[in-house]
């Protein structure tokens, strides 16, 4: 399986994970290759993902890919937001249990959740000509609850 976790992926189909498939010239090769946008935390949940995904597959294997390309979307004018995004790339390989033989780590199913949020703080536009926008309200941080 592949899992991409991207909020860029530049076209939305064919997904990012079944392009990779493809670039890694496994054209013919049926397998799983999905992306998800998860924002920061798409990684985590492309982990969790391939856990999941792994403990019915004990022989299998699975490549976690993450792929941000924000700077497009940055307003270098704007050091508050600049300074935090950036282009990105990762690549994890996990493997089930019985190809754990060498293994220098072991992964537990990581535990996910999310709270809802409208983007009060930060926007990352869609697509066109819109800018990243993060607005630190230092006036909200330092209230007393």
């Amino acid at each position: 399986m592949i899992v991409c976790a991207t909020g860029t992926p530049g076209v939305i189909t064919p997904s990012v994970a079944c392009r990779i498939l493809y670039r890694l010239g496994a054209v013919g090769t049926e397998c799983q290759a999905h992306d998800i946008s998860a924002a920061c935390s798409g990684y985590l949940y492309g982990l969790q993902t391939a856990f999941d995904f792994l403990q019915s597959r004990p022989g299998a294997r699975v490549l976690v890919v993450t792929s941000e390309v924000l700077s497009p979307m940055l307003d270098n004018r704007d050091f508050a937001t600049t300074f935090i995004f950036g282009d990105a790339a990762s690549a994890t390989i996990l493997c089930g249990e019985t190809g754990l033989a060498g293994c220098r780590l072991r992964l537990s199913r990581p535990e996910l959740a999310a709270e809802g949020e409208l983007g009060r703080y930060l926007r990352v536009p869609a697509s066109g000509s819109a800018v990243i926008r993060f607005t630190w309200m230092a006036s909200e941080c330092s209230r007393q609850p």
